[in-house]
C-alpha cells in the first residue's frame, strides 16, 4: 500500500484487506516442518521486499504476533532478512507422508539432491466439479421437461434440435436486455 507523507515522499507497506483474518497454516497441522517454516519465511521476505524502513519494523511485529496466534513458538519465529541463496543442485518435490518422507529426504540429501515437500492430493481435488467442460459440439438435440397446470397431465417432455434451442436462448436474452424497466 502506498501512502504519501507531508514532505511529499511515498511510503510503502503490505496491504491487507479489511476482512483479512491473519490465519495462516497452523503449527499443529500435519505438514512437513519445512512447509511450516516457509510460512514465516514468505511473510518476512514479502515485508522486506515491499515495506520501506519506516513501515518495516511495524510489519515485522505484526508478522510475529500473527504467527504466535497461529501456534508458532516465539523462539521459532525468525524475522531477520532471509538469505538470497541460489541452489545449483538437482531438486525434487515429493508429497509429505510423515516419517517416511524424512527417511527418503535423508537418503536423497546424501546423494546431493535437494528435496521439497508438498501437501498430498486432497479428495476434493480429485473429484469432478460442476465446472467440468462438456463438449456440446457432438450433441445433436436436447431434452426439456416443463411442468404444466394441474388440470392437464402435469408435465410436458420433448426433444428439440440443439441449434434451435441456442437460437431461442439468444432471442430470450435480447428480449430481457431490451425490455424497459
Amino acid at each position: 500500500m502506498n501512502e504519501r507523507f507531508a514532505d511529499g515522499t511515498l511510503g510503502h507497506s503490505v496491504y491487507r484487506k479489511p476482512t483479512h483474518t491473519d490465519r495462516y497454516l497452523h503449527q499443529r497441522s500435519f505438514h512437513h516442518p519445512s512447509i511450516k517454516s516457509l510460512v514465516n519465511r514468505t511473510l518476512v521476505q514479502r515485508a522486506f521486499d515491499v515495506c520501506d524502513q519506516d513501515n518495516l519494523k511495524r510489519e515485522l511485529k505484526h508478522i510475529q504476533a500473527s504467527l504466535q496466534r497461529n501456534g508458532y513458538k516465539p523462539n521459532r519465529i525468525k524475522i531477520s532478512k532471509p538469505d538470497q541463496r541460489v541452489s545449483s543442485s538437482p531438486s525434487v518435490t515429493l508429497p509429505y507422508i510423515g516419517p517416511a518422507s524424512h527417511h527418503l529426504q535423508r537418503i536423497l540429501r546424501q546423494a546431493g539432491v535437494t528435496v521439497y515437500h508438498s501437501s498430498g492430493n486432497k479428495l476434493q481435488g480429485t473429484l469432478h466439479t460442476h465446472k467440468d467442460q462438456q463438449d456440446f459440439s457432438s450433441m445433436e438435440s436436447t431434452t426439456f421437461h416443463v411442468s404444466t397446470a394441474k388440470s392437464t397431465s402435469g408435465k410436458l417432455v420433448g426433444t428439440i434440435p440443439l441449434g434451435s434451442r441456442n437460437t431461442e436462448h439468444v432471442v430470450d436474452e435480447e428480449i430481457l436486455t431490451n425490455r424497459p424497466l
